[in-house]
């Protein structure tokens, strides 16, 4: 009798392992997950900021181009 629930013991406690470290993986998955779409988030704010530089630079320079020609 011992001998069966040391066993069932012993495969509890394997079960247990592997529930935690399936646990710890999808903690693990869940954090690369975040990282990924902050980097994304990340990337996207300095794509929209080069936009905007862009236009602005844009703008400067139809500005001048209007002002040269009034300038005539």
């Amino acid at each position: 009798m011992l001998q069966v629930l040391t066993f069932r013991a012993s495969r509890l406690h394997r079960a247990v392992a592997v529930a935690e470290m399936a646990s710890l993986a999808v903690v693990v998955v869940t954090v690369a997950v975040v990282v990924v779409v902050v980097v994304v988030e990340i990337a996207v704010v300095v794509v929209a900021a080069a936009v905007v530089v862009v236009l602005v630079i844009a703008v400067v320079v139809v500005a001048a181009e209007v002002v040269a020609v009034v300038a005539m």
